[in-house]
């Protein structure tokens, strides 16, 4: 379908690197310094009361929103921006390009990392309440939780295949708007 490597600038690569990198860090380190202070010793305590009932409520909502409301961000603000033209020509014209001139390439890293950031802020914040309710409540449940959001943010890390990945489903999905033109 794209006979072409769509080439990612590095440094809006790095950019969105460093920031998926410490929006997990913030939740390890606040972690990291309640089990210092407060160290799980058995017995451990597994109740569920409400701040742990709201807990999972709030973790079970919050993350498949996340995912859509991030998701629908960048599917709107892409087909906003790159609706009327052939963003597949101007892809392949630009992965021949110095990054700096890779006008398209580097507005798709623009409108990918503002989703990224929606999607990893709303993640974070169900980490941070969890952390908060081990803090209040004392039961295994907070770290349990923010530990699982911690590889959820970390396991959707931007790399440069991920990145060109998630450009040609871009393409395919603008290609296939009514009115637009048919893949060549």
């Amino acid at each position: 379908m794209h006979a072409y490597e769509i080439q990612i600038p590095s440094e809006k690569l790095k950019t969105a690197q460093v920031i998926a990198f410490a929006l997990p860090m913030g939740i390890l380190f606040f972690l990291g310094a309640l089990l210092m202070m407060n160290p799980i010793l058995v017995p451990v305590d597994y109740s569920v009361g409400f701040l742990e009932s709201l807990l999972l409520v709030m973790t079970a909502t919050s993350l498949p929103l996340a995912f859509f409301i991030s998701g629908k961000t960048f599917s709107n603000a892409a087909q906003k921006k790159f609706q009327g033209m052939n963003l597949q020509d101007e892809v392949r014209r630009e992965s021949m390009e110095a990054d700096s001139e890779k006008e398209s390439i580097n507005q798709f890293m623009e409108i990918f990392q503002l989703a990224m950031i929606i999607r990893c802020g709303m993640i974070e914040a169900t980490g941070f309440f969890a952390l908060m309710v081990y803090l209040v409540g004392g039961t295994i449940w907070g770290p349990i939780i923010a530990g699982l959001i911690i590889l959820v943010l970390f396991s959707s890390f931007p790399t440069r295949g991920r990145m060109q990945s998630k450009l040609h489903r871009l393409m395919h999905d603008l290609d296939a708007m009514p009115g637009s033109r048919e893949i060549q």
